[in-house]
C-alpha cells in the first residue's frame, strides 16, 4: 500500500494494496500506507483501519528527533504535513511531492516530510531517489515505526522483496498484530511461489482483520490460488 507511511499516518494503504505490484504505473500499499498514519508512533505502531477512506479527522503526533529543532518549532509544520498527506490519498503523487519538499525547506529535520516524499516519488515512479529520501527520514528518526513501514513499501516498488520483508518485520517487532505488514509478507511470499508461507501469513493476517478477504480476492498476488481449496476457505465471506 508511507509514504505507507504507516497506519497512523493517514495514508490510505489499502487502496495502495489493492493495486498490482508487478504491473503498476503508480503504485498506490499496502496501507497507509505512508503506512502515513494518524501519528507516527515513536515506539509503537497501530492497526490498520478500516482504510478505504483516508482518515483526515486526526492530528499527527510531531515526534522530536535528536537533531536541532525543537518539538513547538515541529509543530508548526503539522498543517503542512496534512496538506501533503491529504495530496497523497488522492493519488496527487506531483501535488504531495511538491508539498512535502516546502516542509523539507523550512524544516530540514522533518522526519515525516522526508518519508512522505520519498514513497511519493516511488509510487510516482522515481524509486532510486525515493528510496533516498525514505533513509533520510529513517536516519533523522529510526524509532518511528512509521519509517519503517515506508522503508517496506519502497523496496517492495523496487522489486527488492527481501529487504521489504525485513522492514516489515521490523515494524512486527514493534507492533506483532499490524495487519498490513502481516499482509504485505503474505504478498512477498506469494510473488516468491512461497504457497505454504504465502498462505500461513494471509490467514494471519485476516484472524487479525477480516476486512483483508476483500483485498486478497482482488489482488494479482493471489491470482494463481484462486480455485484452490485452501486460498478459498481463507477468504470466503
Amino acid at each position: 500500500l508511507f509514504f505507507s507511511l504507516y497506519n497512523s499516518c493517514n495514508i490510505n494503504t489499502q487502496e495502495v494494496l489493492k493495486m498490482n505490484l508487478k504491473h503498476y504505473s503508480m503504485y498506490l500499499v499496502l496501507s497507509f500506507g505512508l503506512l502515513i498514519t494518524s501519528g507516527c508512533a515513536t515506539e509503537s505502531a497501530h492497526n490498520q483501519p478500516d482504510s478505504s477512506k483516508p482518515n483526515t479527522s486526526s492530528s499527527i503526533e510531531i515526534t522530536q528527533n535528536s537533531n536541532t529543532q525543537s518539538v513547538e518549532q515541529m509543530k508548526q509544520y503539522t498543517t503542512e504535513i496534512e496538506e501533503a498527506q491529504k495530496l497523497f490519498s488522492d493519488g496527487d503523487y506531483p501535488g504531495a511531492i511538491a508539498a512535502a519538499q516546502l516542509v523539507v525547506d523550512k524544516s530540514p529535520q522533518n522526519d515525516q516530510a522526508y518519508s512522505l516524499k520519498g514513497f511519493a516519488l516511488a509510487l510516482n515512479g522515481d524509486t532510486s531517489q525515493g528510496l533516498d529520501m525514505t533513509k533520510k527520514a529513517y536516519e533523522l528518526n529510526p524509532q518511528n515505526v512509521g519509517n519503517f513501514y515506508n522503508m517496506a513499501m519502497v523496496y517492495k516498488l523496487m522489486g527488492q522483496l527481501n529487504e521489504s520483508k525485513g522492514w516489515f518485520d521490523k515494524v512486527l517487532e514493534k507492533d506483532p498484530n499490524n495487519t498490513w505488514s502481516v499482509y504485505g509478507i503474505a504478498t512477498i511470499y506469494a510473488d516468491q511461489q512461497q504457497d505454504k508461507e504465502a498462505l500461513k501469513w494471509l490467514g494471519r493476517a485476516i484472524k487479525i482483520d477480516p476486512t483483508v478477504k476483500d483485498v486478497a480476492r482482488t489482488q494479482d498476488h493471489f491470482e494463481r490460488f484462486h480455485g484452490r481449496e485452501a486460498f478459498e476457505n481463507l477468504v470466503a465471506p
